[in-house]
């Protein structure tokens, strides 16, 4: 029962750092950085050459996305005598995309779904990032918004989307701790692609949310059946944490002298949190090796 409270505690105030983490105001410079190798001349490169091979892409987003997203699409000038025309209505949208043939802009209409922040969701996964696997947080979109430019100056496709980032409270429920506004922008013909975070909203999480979700990750669902190697990498995933605050703090010392008082309270509350964890990795291996124990019985 002690160590079972402990492993609790642990995650809660790993949880409790997390919710801060996301506060932080430099945490969207941060992230954005994670995220610049996705707008490198070669990555923008491969991501064409992905929806390149994938035409089926373009009837999922006529089909699919058109019908539950939001989508406007400037058509450029048609003619030389006719103006730029900015379409919303969906089944003039699909009867536009229907009717032009033309293979730089059928690459246009593959990539304007949600397929195209799959890399993105990837880059902000880690276990110091905006998405903890440690956690088992998860990101999903809750509103997306998709400009289309068919203009003569840019062919290009621009995303908005809202992520709802979710802790679990059980194998079935969640709870929302932030809300993460991302922002796309691709143009295959130059082989440019941008993206970055606009904002993050912090969730109020009450302590009874956060004790539910720390109960959960503690529990035998989580933990149980792990053995050593196991318990040492879930261990290791959520360390990481510890060693990203102490050299964190350390550069906040030296650029904040003023605030010594409240880096020393915090100092304490993460040495406090450390010696945990090394409880907890002392316990998470004699369990391995009890079970070793008892599969050779």
């Amino acid at each position: 029962a002690n160590l079972k409270n402990s492993n609790k505690k642990f995650y809660y105030d790993c949880l409790k750092i997390y919710q801060n983490d996301l506060a932080l105001p430099g945490a969207i410079r941060k992230i954005n950085k994670l995220l610049q190798p996705l707008t490198t001349h070669h990555a923008a490169k491969s991501l064409k050459e992905y929806y390149q091979s994938r035409p089926n892409l373009k009837r999922y987003t006529l089909e699919t996305e058109l019908n539950r997203l939001s989508y406007a699409v400037d058509t450029g000038k048609e003619n030389k005598e006719s103006h730029h025309r900015i379409i919303t209505d969906r089944c003039e949208i699909k009867s536009y995309a229907v009717s032009v043939k033309n293979a730089r802009r059928d690459l246009i209409w593959r990539c304007a779904n949600q397929s195209i922040l799959a890399d993105v969701i990837s880059s902000l996964t880690g276990s110091t990032n905006l998405i903890r696997p440690q956690f088992l947080t998860r990101a999903i979109a809750e509103k997306c918004s998709f400009h289309l430019s068919f203009s003569e100056e840019e062919e290009s496709m621009t995303c908005q989307c809202i992520l709802k980032i979710l802790l679990p409270i059980d194998e079935l429920s969640q709870h929302m701790i932030a809300k993460v506004r991302v922002w796309v922008h691709f143009v295959p013909a130059r082989n440019q692609f941008e993206v970055k975070i606009l904002n993050i909203v912090p969730l109020h999480i009450s302590k009874q949310q956060f004790q539910s979700s720390a109960t959960y990750l503690s529990s035998e669902t989580c933990l149980g059946g792990l053995g050593e190697r196991e318990c040492n990498d879930k261990l290791d995933k959520v360390s990481n944490i510890w060693i990203r605050l102490r050299e964190s703090e350390s550069q906040f010392l030296k650029n904040t002298g003023s605030l010594l008082k409240d880096f020393f309270q915090r100092t304490k509350a993460e040495i406090d949190a450390i010696h945990k964890a090394d409880q907890y990795h002392s316990e998470c291996l004699r369990k391995g090796a009890r079970m070793k124990n008892n599969a050779a019985a």
